[in-house]
C-alpha cells in the first residue's frame, strides 16, 4: 500500500509540474466525506481555510498541503460539489489544478 501511494503521489507531482509556474495550487474536493476531507467551523492545527468560510480538514487535505510544500507553492481548497469536481477540473477555465478525492476511473 505504501509503494501504492508512494507511485501515485510521484505521478501527481509530474503531473502538477506545469502548475508549478503557478504560485498557488488549487485543488479540488467535496470537503463533506470525513474522515478523508470535511469542512469545520473552527480552525484545527491541520485545517486549511476555505474561501467560502469554514476550514477543511481530514486525510485528502494533508495529502494536498504536502503536495503543495513538495512544490513550493501555497494550497487553495477549493470546495465543489462531488459531481462538479471533474468538469472543474477539465474545463480549461483553471478552477482547480488537481482533485484529491476517492475517485475511481469509473
Amino acid at each position: 500500500m505504501k509503494r501504492l501511494m508512494i507511485a501515485l503521489m510521484t505521478m501527481l507531482l509530474l503531473t502538477l509540474s506545469a502548475t508549478a509556474l503557478a504560485d498557488t495550487l488549487r485543488v479540488g474536493m467535496e470537503c463533506n466525506y470525513a474522515p478523508y476531507n470535511w469542512t469545520q467551523a473552527e480552525p484545527g492545527e491541520h485545517t486549511v481555510p476555505l474561501s467560502a468560510g469554514g476550514y477543511a480538514d481530514g486525510y485528502d487535505v494533508q495529502v494536498a498541503r504536502y503536495l503543495a510544500e513538495k512544490l513550493g507553492m501555497e494550497l487553495e481548497i477549493v470546495k465543489t460539489e462531488w459531481d462538479g469536481l471533474i468538469p472543474a477540473l477539465t474545463s480549461g477555465a483553471g478552477k482547480i489544478d488537481a482533485i484529491i478525492a476517492g475517485m475511481s476511473p469509473t
